[in-house]
């Protein structure tokens, strides 16, 4: 890494065919860092969505979602203040989004929707901390069992095979540093 301060972006895609949780999630953190003495965590954070499920991991179907989202963050990094959450709602697989209300609760946020009519629910998240770093993620077409949530990786590469269930998973990232004319921009 370059020992000036720089902007960088990871960008990572996961698709499932033959599941009943998503047919892909795609995540994009956005953060500044430079050259540190000792090996460093980026400062990378990602959405859980904490649906209430019955004993068979099924999502009652109402008319208003109230959906409880945690917060998670890279083990060890040292993670600033979230400046803001926002979550959009579709139901015909992210051709369209709506605007949830988000509101902080105990154990994190929760946003509040009308339930889209349709099979599934796709949800679209975007954090900023105090530092401008970002995570934009989002899930194509869940059947809201239960949402699973992007993991994180590092460097580049893709994967194509059998994941639980017969189902097929593919995933690919890719690191990118942004160009010079990010730099500073926060």
């Amino acid at each position: 890494m370059p020992a000036e301060k720089a902007t960088y972006k990871f960008a990572t895609t996961g698709s499932r065919t033959d599941t009943a949780y998503s047919a892909r999630t795609d995540l994009i953190v956005t953060f500044s860092s430079a050259a540190t003495e000792q090996p460093t965590a980026w400062p990378a954070r990602t959405v859980r969505y904490q649906p209430a499920v019955d004993n068979r991991n099924r999502v009652k179907r109402t008319p208003q979602t109230v959906l409880p989202l945690v917060l998670d963050g890279t083990p060890g990094a040292a993670l600033l203040a979230v400046k803001n959450v926002e979550v959009q709602v579709s139901g015909d697989d992210g051709v369209t989004w709506k605007p949830t209300a988000v509101v902080r609760s105990a154990t994190g946020y929760t946003a509040l929707f009308d339930t889209p009519g349709g099979p599934t629910v796709s949800l679209k998240s975007r954090i900023v901390d105090t530092a401008g770093n970002t995570t934009e993620q989002t899930v194509i077409g869940t059947s809201m069992r239960r949402l699973w949530r992007s993991t994180i990786g590092g460097g580049s590469r893709q994967y194509a095979g059998p994941a639980a269930g017969g189902s097929r998973l593919a995933r690919s990232e890719s690191w990118t540093r942004e160009s010079s004319m990010c730099r500073g921009a926060r």
